[in-house]
């Protein structure tokens, strides 16, 4: 019993950790952490101030006087509570990263995951890559779309109605904080539910119909205000341009399109260079490249602020979780993950892939820009993805000493021989990356 509040402990203590080396030098001095002039000019305002901002919009017809055009974001209810602005500024997308990681500790102790395994999904869900670096840019919401994603996955657990209602509220909470990205987390969030209750209640459509539809309802309830706002700023003028040049919205769209041959900077940090402009390592990518730079050099030749580093070491546990899933007895989990990675990178291809055009047919969907922003969904997938491989590493070293102490251990979740093999070819890799 007291060594299992130990582990708790330091489950807990682990974000905490890392919140500290990142983000130490600006907890008491005047440093401004790298962000946009714009989210610097709104970081010193008081409760009073943030709730004039935050509420012009503010309809009653909407559903449950869901706020249409705006709505009070988390990221805007920190800043109210904040008594200095440049600590808001400086610590609320690592706040809400610690609070995401806390969340995702809470799912994967549920099912059992070890702590190593956790440890090394924690730092590649939120604390690199694209999720974390876009501070720079100063997406304070972003962070917390993570949060509601997670949230929505611990719900989603127990399929039945009560957790499809909590789930339809954190999915809906999502779309609170930034819609575009929200919609996106949604798509995954949603397919997750169904796989949860093709797990619980077998191939049964009807009976899903119980918990999909008030999950469904919910969500909606708390999406309304901000999606119908989204679509008053954003859809009537995208739309509008389609009637005048499809092909002009298509360029529109995905002109922020990952490249497939930069998937290389997942593993190899800053070989397309760091950001844009940067005086040290400028990015020379393609990515946010307007349509015809090429010929008229007018627009961006690319634009880029967020890293997309995740580490060799993520993405090969990764690899080996897929290649070690054969005989294990969370196969289901580990392929359906395995699915939504392939997936949510495809899909951040955007015009890169051939068949974005059919996922850009359809409603709402062609009218968000920026497919890169499925990295964000890729990333968590892919981390999660990681501590399973983690995880069947170290299962396969401690059933093998119960072996030797005669434990009858059956052999399904074992890790097999040509997996063991996989990994050690990934290790082999990179020392090469390494000495190159």
């Amino acid at each position: 019993m007291k060594s299992s509040k130990l582990v708790s402990v330091a489950y807990l203590f682990l974000p905490v950790m890392i919140f500290l080396i990142i983000f130490i030098s600006f907890l008491g001095e005047k440093k401004v952490l790298l962000t946009t002039d714009a989210l610097i000019r709104g970081a010193d305002q008081s409760l009073v101030e943030t709730y004039r901002k935050t509420t012009p919009n503010w309809k009653p017809y909407p559903l449950l006087g869901s706020p249409k055009g705006g709505s009070i974001s988390t990221a805007n209810f920190f800043k109210g509570l904040c008594p200095e602005g440049i600590m808001w500024n400086n610590l609320i997308q690592g706040a809400a990263c610690l609070l995401a990681s806390f969340a995702l500790i809470g799912w994967f102790r549920k099912k059992q995951i070890k702590g190593a395994a956790v440890a090394v999904a924690l730092l590649a869900a939120f604390w690199v890559g694209s999720n974390f670096t876009l501070l720079y840019a100063g997406h304070a919401n972003k962070p917390f779309v993570l949060l509601f994603f997670v949230f929505s996955l611990i719900a989603a657990g127990r399929p039945r109605w009560t957790g499809a209602l909590v789930w339809g509220g954190c999915v809906g909470l999502m779309f609170t904080q930034q819609p575009d990205v929200a919609l996106f987390f949604a798509l995954f969030a949603g397919a997750y539910l169904i796989f949860r209750l093709w797990k619980e209640q077998g191939c049964k459509p009807l009976k899903w119909l119980k918990v999909l539809v008030p999950a469904m309802v919910i969500a909606f309830l708390f999406a309304a205000g901000p999606l119908l706002g989204g679509y008053k700023t954003h859809v009537k003028g995208a739309a509008q341009m389609q009637t005048e040049n499809k092909q002009a919205k298509w360029d529109y769209v995905t002109q922020w399109s990952f490249p497939p041959e930069e998937m290389i900077a997942f593993v190899a940090p800053g070989y397309t260079g760091w950001r844009s402009n940067e005086p040290e390592g400028p990015y020379w990518g393609r990515m946010g490249r307007s349509a015809g730079w090429e010929q008229t050099r007018q627009g961006f030749q690319n634009f880029k602020l967020e890293s997309t580093y995740l580490g060799f070491i993520p993405v090969a546990f990764a690899l080996f979780a897929l290649f070690s899933c054969r005989r294990s007895e969370r196969r289901a989990e580990i392929l359906f993950w395995g699915g939504a990675t392939l997936v949510a990178l495809l899909l951040a291809f955007g015009k890169f892939f051939p068949l974005y055009s059919l996922f850009y047919k359809l409603p709402v969907v062609n009218n968000i820009r920026n497919p890169n922003k499925f990295l964000q969904v890729f990333q968590v997938c892919l981390a999660i993805l990681t501590a399973y491989g983690v995880d069947a590493l170290f299962s396969q070293k401690s059933k093998v000493k119960s072996r030797k102490s005669e434990d009858l251990i059956p052999d399904a979740c074992l890790v097999t021989p040509d997996a063991k093999r996989f990994f050690w070819v990934l290790t082999a890799g990179l020392g090469i990356l390494v000495l190159c």
